[in-house]
């Protein structure tokens, strides 16, 4: 079964690890159903690897620190490594993809937009630290969250996406 990377923000991070994000959409994407995905995100490792390329970390989990958990509260990490540079031994979180589908951005249902990991907080749905994502309609919710992601006008320009459903597990790829 093919492995591959796929990177996610902060909040996105956070969404999957409580359960509400089961769906990404993607302009480029070339997944098919039974893959399994490797999430990149954000990432520190300990200080006295600071200076060392990534790849040569040794693969200790604990020697790491993820950035959608907050700041880290001691000085033991080293600046934040950006999510394309997270080795595969570093990943989380495994996807396994159940569900292609290519569609117009703007034509995603409201149920597809709450599966991209809104939450409710009455009477509106949003992404916890995107302001702007705010509304009481899943839709313009989602709307604002990909403006937020891939700028403004984005969403107007209502580009042919692939929509991705998976699985999400809590564990390293290399432990499934």
């Amino acid at each position: 079964m093919p492995q591959k990377p796929i990177l996610f923000s902060a909040p996105m991070v956070r969404a999957l690890l409580a359960g509400r994000k089961t769906q990404t959409r993607r302009i480029k994407s070339n997944v098919e159903v039974g893959d399994l995905l490797w999430v990149r995100e954000t990432w520190s490792p300990k200080a006295i690897y600071d200076g060392m390329p990534p790849r040569n970390i040794p693969s200790n989990e604990t020697d790491i620190w993820y950035w959608a958990d907050g700041n880290p509260s001691h000085g033991d990490w080293t600046k934040q490594k950006q999510s394309l540079f997270m080795p595969k031994w570093a990943s989380r979180l495994t996807l396994k993809v159940t569900g292609i589908k290519r569609e117009c951005l703007n034509d995603i249902s409201t149920q597809d937009a709450i599966a991209e990991g809104l939450e409710w907080v009455a009477p509106t749905w949003g992404i916890g630290s995107i302001a702007e994502s705010w509304n009481g309609d899943p839709v313009a919710a989602y709307a604002a969250l990909w403006e937020h992601i891939n700028g403004k006008g984005s969403w107007n320009q209502n580009p042919i996406v692939t929509a991705i459903s998976f699985d999400v597990f809590d564990c390293n790829i290399l432990k499934l």
